[in-house]
């Protein structure tokens, strides 16, 4: 009869250390997701100020106070191209291949078709908005 009264306690001891083990394990994961997921947050909204100034270079007044260094188009382009060597470490396929066709080739077209490849890969939602109505 000790002898089961000592298994149940070896058993439970154990069970116990695996539980936390798995939990531990599983909130490192979880950590380290959303902090993924906020960094691609920042640098997809980043990108689509500069791509929606490299298209309206009148609206470069209002990352001059954030980004006093980016003074002309080409500049702006250059940026462009750093966030998108970036994006080659953590972005899907389709948004780094938007991307890239944005700067060798920019148009409005092209920016709603990059925002809404970064929108599917932050939610995986897809709109059912026509290109025409995502544009202003």
């Amino acid at each position: 009869m000790p002898e089961n009264i000592l298994v149940a306690l070896i058993s439970f001891g154990l069970g116990s250390v695996a539980t936390l083990f798995i939990k531990y394990i599983l909130d490192k994961k979880r950590e380290k997701s959303a902090s993924e997921f906020e960094h691609k947050i920042r640098r997809y909204k980043s990108a689509m100020i500069f791509m929606n100034v490299y298209l309206k270079p009148d609206n470069m007044m209002f990352i001059r106070d954030s980004h006093p260094d980016i003074t002309s188009k080409d500049n702006l382009k250059e940026t462009l191209k750093a966030e998108y060597y970036e994006m080659l470490l953590y972005a899907p396929d389709d948004v780094i291949k938007n991307v890239r066709d944005f700067i060798s080739s920019p148009s409005n077209g092209q920016f709603i078709k990059t925002v809404k490849s970064m929108r599917k890969d932050l939610w995986g939602k897809r709109t059912k908005l026509k290109d025409g109505n995502l544009e202003i």
